[in-house]
């Protein structure tokens, strides 16, 4: 590890590099601490955590990060109180804490396992999570959640009427926005949900198994089952079967196993180009939900 310039993550069908030569004379700290957050955290935590590294040190400058990690942990918080938390987003905020946490657990410079307690107090800057709520940016109007769930129950209908003529591409594209309309899933969620995930009942009970995303350990991850709209569900009957027919392929780079075959961009971009034909505004899974 200590002699690599850089590593590469493959999430979700797409190669993303970590350049450790970003992070100047503390690239052999970062290494170290790179390599415990592989193997304490899921792969996409690992390259949040970094792309903000990286950013907090374009906003400010190396010499700010350095700081942080050979100081005492209580000069430590007392920068951190007079400088970062005045310039820093909440995103720079995490992810040095979190760094700052591998620190402790690796006892490198100054830092120690008991320290952890003082990384804990290290504040955020506030954020205002209810904006968009009362700004109103948020809400699909009812206008256009009518047209999104016309184009739904269309293609249900213009499969009954003949399931060949269906275009492949649409009937994927119409399961994701199934996806994101019921249920408000994230692009990444919906990418990752694999054919095996898909049960179909002989009553034309269409579920669906998804994982929750928002934990960082993979040990924490929990799946829920979500129960497809019936009216919706033979969509889902014919969409399996042609993925486990192999009469659509996926994305290239993307495991043949995920339902879609997409990666999470191919995703949101796939969703917003369908509402933003249906609703003349392009909708991300974002916004959906």
């Amino acid at each position: 590890m200590a002699a690599l310039e850089d590593v590469v993550l493959l999430l979700d069908g797409e190669r993303y590099r970590v350049d450790f030569a970003a992070f100047g004379s503390a690239q052999t700290i970062i290494k170290h601490v790179v390599l415990d957050w592989l193997q304490r955290h899921d792969p996409h935590t690992v390259h949040i955590n970094c792309k903000n590294l990286v950013s907090y040190i374009s906003h400010r400058d190396i010499g700010s990060l350095v700081y942080l990690i050979v100081s005492s942990p209580f000069d430590a918080r007392a920068y951190w109180n007079r400088h970062v938390l005045s310039d820093a987003t909440t995103a720079h905020t995490w992810s040095l804490r979190a760094m700052l946490h591998s620190l402790c657990r690796l006892n490198i410079g100054h830092w120690s396992p008991p320290a952890a307690s003082i990384i804990r107090g290290l504040k955020s800057p506030k954020v205002d999570k209810y904006r968009v709520v009362r700004a109103g940016d948020c809400f699909l109007p009812l206008d256009q959640q009518a047209m999104i769930v016309n184009h739904i129950d269309h293609m249900c209908a213009a499969l009954a009427a003949d399931p060949v003529a269906m275009d492949g591409t649409a009937l994927r594209d119409v399961c994701m926005l199934v996806m994101s309309y019921q249920y408000a899933f994230r692009a990444g969620q919906i990418a990752r949900i694999e054919t095996a995930d898909v049960r179909l009942f002989s009553t034309g009970a269409v579920h669906v198994a998804v994982t929750l995303t928002k934990q960082r350990n993979n040990r924490k991850r929990t799946r829920v089952n979500r129960r497809i709209k019936r009216e919706w569900g033979p969509l889902f009957n014919e969409l399996v079967k042609r993925r486990e027919s192999d009469t659509m392929l996926p994305e290239e780079g993307v495991p043949s196993r995920l339902l879609f075959g997409l990666t999470p961009q191919g995703v949101s971009h796939a969703i917003m180009e369908l509402t933003e034909e249906l609703t003349s505004e392009p909708w991300s899974p974002t916004d959906l939900r």
